[in-house]
């Protein structure tokens, strides 16, 4: 007996496995709204200018018959118990072969041996079977059955609900459901769980359970938030012993599967612009379907129309028979993969090198009719094994099938061209009729909105209430208000520059006491003439995202970053002017009319006005009752919306403050008041350009999406995105070292290519360079990661040892060469130490100290550069640690060294003068210095930001910090950060431990304003 051990070729689950990971990573896309802090930008309404919104996750309106109390509960709970008798029915009668490859594979190994005899495999693949179709629906009928035992004792067993009313088990705000009848007496469950939602509907109709499932959520990034627009759902369709059909609809992604349980046959269809292997940025469709009558899966795709590849698996009643592959039309190859178990021919497999003998296929004399690699399954009821034929087109012929070749013979009916060419798709039109699913056009320009039509009527969203009949006629001062938006413009066309800062508020109240409130804010600002936006978000004091779009080098180029010093670039326009500015902004924030959604206009004074508005004034793509309703707000509906408008006579600001009241939490127990101030104002301002912030791009993704060239002789560091990204280098004539590391480099790869796409350089560590110009580097990554590039002219080596012997000493260098290299010992001390390396200003570049181990092997490192210059190393007792600089800096440096000792016993107070904010004493604490304070002065009112930075040893040290006044006031206390606006004067800050425990930490205070 022998056991499966390699890697096999892809045979019969393996495709469907693929399918149900990709709707596992689109289930898992639509479910990524959390409950966490949700950003809220304010509305901003002024002519061209864009309304600025962020939430927007709706909930669902059903088409629900009227409640008609006691009478329908009953119905319900009739129903529900039905349908749960009917699912338990249906999944405890599933064959436990069908559910059990949706939980585990259980395939029972064979004892291993290097070699397999033909007649065992061939005893295994005559008691196999050809079932290939991935029954998923079963696991989520289960996935059903669980839910409906979850609620069971709520609906039967308790009194306390209602229809349509929200039911929260066990006190948790965070979870609830409503219970409904749909118009034909089916139960419908929605399900709110933090912010995800789903619903359900299930009947039976002819003793068969009708299923309708639905997960959503909804695209932020659009434009606007409207029915199917932006709508991201999967939903799932079920007819017992008939069909079952799957749908997911994202952004730029949608599947669709259709699986007949009648016939046991099966297709799935993808169409976006990630679906084409080898073509991610190109949109098009991919194709996989099985016939049970045929016993034929057919995989292939589609770009522009036309198929440009294809696979084939070819099944007799036993298992897989053969796999054909032609992998690009356009390349002359093509593969194949015949299952040799059933030929005649040869007598057994060696399927590892031995000393004898390599992989292959043997007669029993031990002559080889084929060496190399073979795939191959071997298990009690499955036998399959294959080696790899690659084939010109022209010369491909049935002898390839029959393995003639090879010595062998395979007499199969279908191992022909003839019966390959029969189960072909010939073209994208015999696909559109082949995958084909009734009510659902799949190839349809607007594919979002058929998909969203197709979903039952029942779990249909309904985004906007009816048209008002008429216009709204506005009254009161309007044509003063109007005069003086005329006039503000006027002010505005004239300079062309425009700064708008917003604030909203969301506090909620328990009657007069303040629960809980919220601060977002969003600080705009245009220069049309010098085509510059830029955009930042805020929650709170917390900087939340940036966007930049200026003109760089000819192009309109976006500059975006989230959260952090990663950004993202986008030519947006190949060409810059103030007009081609001006129509990017109008085609993402289009023109609004400012008088939408006033009702009544009433002036307060000179320049002031007091507006009552309706919901319209939000814009009539957005249903603010479900904005409101995903943050847990209800009431919009009924709320009172008004706001007061103050104008500058000089016809450069107004200000907005914009109040919601009469809200309330979703489930009823606080209100709820929405406040947004707004300042606009006619102003000049200070522009950035991102390429001189210290921060990090994300290389492109096309080499066309290159903005700028990386610089030779220094450390770049940048991040990529799955697939291909793309960096510029214009190099001299000359020989160039390279150093390239990722932050997962088992999956980088890259190469180095001239103008004309030639390979210069395939990872290797030195290249040379015949002619000077411009050269890419393509990298090729599987995952997200930062990758450090240093592309340097070629060193020389050299070496030098030095013992830092002494208690502390400076240490002058010069590094001519990219392989100087210096290595560095401490002495040897009876007590633990940390070695503090400063380095003395160097120029724009940065020096690297490797700390290696008694083997010599890399086992840390530690980054200088001009503005990071200080490292603080633990030194055990008794122990010499040893360190190596390699030359990637060049030129004169040095650095000062000395060893700090940790205090032993206790010291009540330690205490700094701090003359310069711009030095605070770094200083070393454990258990024995718990405190440390500092005294500083404050020479010019302003707002400051006192943080710590802190290196630990051992146990991590929970430090508080906490800021005084000269008097001893506390001002602030806080775990990480303090911004304070402080006036001139003297200050003290105290850091400190909550529990003194083991452990060792430098403290480095820093003040930035």
């Amino acid at each position: 007996m022998y056991n499966y051990k390699k890697t096999c070729l892809i045979t019969d689950q393996d495709i469907h496995l693929f399918y149900n990971e990709e709707k596992n990573k689109i289930m898992s896309s639509i479910n990524e709204v959390k409950s966490e802090n949700l950003y809220i930008f304010p509305f901003i309404k002024y002519a061209w200018m864009p309304v600025l919104l962020i939430i927007v996750s709706l909930s669902l309106i059903l088409f629900i018959k009227p409640i008609t109390g006691d009478d329908d509960r009953q119905i319900f709970k009739n129903n529900f118990h039905l349908v749960s008798q009917k699912l338990s029915d249906i999944v405890d009668h599933a064959s436990i072969n069908d559910l059990s490859k949706h939980r585990t594979n259980q395939m029972k190994e064979l004892s291993y041996s290097k070699f397999i005899d033909r007649q065992s495999l061939l005893d295994a693949y005559l008691k196999g079977e050809t079932n290939i179709v991935y029954d998923d629906y079963l696991e989520q009928l289960l996935t059903t059955k669980d839910f409906i035992e979850d609620i069971e004792d709520i609906v039967l067993n308790s009194s306390n609900w209602q229809l349509d009313e929200d039911i929260i088990p066990d006190e948790n705000i965070d979870v609830s459901f409503r219970f409904l009848l749909s118009s034909d007496d089916y139960i419908v469950i929605k399900k709110r769980s933090g912010q995800e939602y789903s619903t359900i509907k299930l009947g039976i109709e002819s003793n068969q359970l009708i299923y309708y499932d639905i997960h959503y959520s909804y695209d932020f990034s659009s434009d606007f938030i409207n029915n199917e627009a932006s709508l991201n759902f999967n939903y799932f369709h079920f007819i017992e012993d008939d069909q079952a059909v799957y749908i997911n609809s994202l952004t730029d992604l949608f599947t669709l599967r259709y699986t007949s349980i009648i016939d046991g046959s099966q297709f799935t269809i993808s169409r976006g612009n990630q679906v084409v292997e080898g073509l991610e940025s190109s949109d098009g469709y991919s194709f996989y379907s099985y016939d049970s009558e045929a016993l034929v899966t057919r995989y292939f795709q589609v770009v522009d129309e036309v198929i440009v590849s294809e696979t084939f698996d070819v099944y007799s009643n036993h298992g897989l028979l053969y796999r054909y592959e032609d992998l690009d039309y356009s390349s002359d190859l093509t593969y194949l993969y015949v299952n040799i178990v059933p030929a005649l021919g040869w007598d057994y497999l060696c399927i590892e090198d031995t000393d004898d003998q390599l992989e292959g296929v043997y007669l029993e004399d031990g002559s080889p009719l084929f060496t190399g690699h073979i795939y191959y399954t071997y298990t009690p009821k499955y036998g399959y094994a294959a080696f790899k034929q690659t084939i010109e087109k022209n010369d491909f012929s049935d002898d390839h099938f029959k393995l003639t070749e090879y010595g062998m013979n395979l007499s199969e009916e279908k191992a022909s061209i003839e019966y390959l060419d029969s189960i072909r798709i010939s073209n994208f039109e015999q696909a559109k009729e082949d995958f084909f699913v009734e009510g659902i056009d799949f190839f349809t320009e607007d594919l979002k909105s058929e998909l969203y039509n197709y979903i039952d009527k029942d779990l249909l969203i309904e985004f906007n209430a009816e048209s008002n009949s008429g216009e709204d006629i506005v009254t009161g001062d309007v044509e003063a208000f109007e005069n003086e938006i005329f006039d503000f413009e006027q002010a505005f066309s004239l300079k062309g520059h425009l700064v708008m800062e917003s604030d909203v508020t969301i506090a909620v109240y328990d009657g007069d006491h303040l629960i809980q409130s919220q601060v977002n804010s969003q600080h705009t600002k245009y220069d049309i003439l010098d085509m510059y936006l830029e955009r930042r978000t805020f929650s709170g004091q917390l900087f939340g995202t940036q966007e930049i779009i200026m003109a760089y080098e000819g192009q309109l180029v976006s500059f975006t970053n989230d959260d952090g010093p990663v950004t993202d670039f986008e030519i947006v326009s190949q060409s810059a002017s103030p007009q081609i500015f001006m129509e990017y902004l109008m085609t993402e924030y289009p023109e609004l009319d400012l008088l939408d959604g006033v009702n009544h206009i009433e002036s307060q004074g000179q320049g002031v006005y007091k507006v009552t508005l309706n919901d319209d004034f939000f814009g009539d793509e957005i249903n603010m009752d479900l904005v409101f309703n995903q943050m847990g707000i209800d009431g919009f509906s009924e709320a009172m919306i008004e706001a007061i408008y103050t104008f500058n006579q000089n016809h450069q600001s107004y200000d907005v403050v914009l109040t919601i009241t009469g809200l309330k939490t979703i489930e009823g127990a606080y209100d709820v008041t929405y406040i947004e101030t707004t300042n606009v104002s006619i102003e000049s301002f200070i522009k950035k350009n991102p390429l001189e912030s210290l921060i990090f791009f994300r290389l492109p993704q096309t080499r066309d999406g290159i903005i700028f060239d990386s610089n030779i002789n220094q450390l770049n560091v940048y991040y990529i995105n799955e697939g291909e990204s793309w960096m510029r280098l214009y190099l001299e004539e000359g020989v160039y070292s390279s150093s390239i590391y990722g932050s997962s480099n088992s999956n980088l790869s890259y190469v180095l290519i001239d103008e004309n796409g030639q390979i210069i350089d395939d990872s290797n560590y030195r290249f040379e360079i015949g002619a000077s110009g411009y050269y890419y580097y393509k990298f090729n990554s599987s995952v997200k990661q930062r990758i450090d590039t240093r592309i340097s002219e070629n060193p020389y080596p050299k070496n030098q040892d030095i013992t830092m012997d002494q208690s502390n000493d400076l240490i002058e260098l010069y590094s001519q060469l990219e392989t100087d290299t210096y290595n560095l010992f401490t002495n040897i001390d009876d007590k633990e130490r940390v070695l503090r390396l400063t380095l003395n200003p160097i120029n724009q570049d940065f020096l690297v100290i490797n700390e290696l181990d008694a083997l010599g092997d890399y086992i840390n490192d530690y980054f200088f550069e001009n503005y990071v210059n200080v490292v603080y190393i633990l030194i055990p007792e008794n122990t010499r640690v040893d360190f190596e600089i390699s030359g990637m800096y060049q030129g004169q440096f040095s650095f000062a060294y000395d060893y700090l000792y940790p205090p032993v016993s206790e010291e009540s107070d330690v205490r700094y003068e701090v003359d310069n904010l711009d030095d605070f004493p770094h200083a070393i604490m454990n258990e024995y210095v718990t405190k440390v304070r500092y005294d500083f002065s404050i020479e010019e009112e302003g707002y400051y930001k006192l943080d710590k930075n802190m290196i630990t040893f051992g146990l991590y040290l929970d430090l508080k910090m906490a800021l005084y006044d000269s008097e001893g006031t506390r001002l602030r206390i806080s775990d990480h950060a303090i911004y304070e606006t402080l006036q001139a004067g003297n200050y003290y800050i105290e850091f400190y431990f909550i529990e003194a425990d083991s452990g060792l930490l430098i403290l480095m205070p820093t003040v930035n304003r």
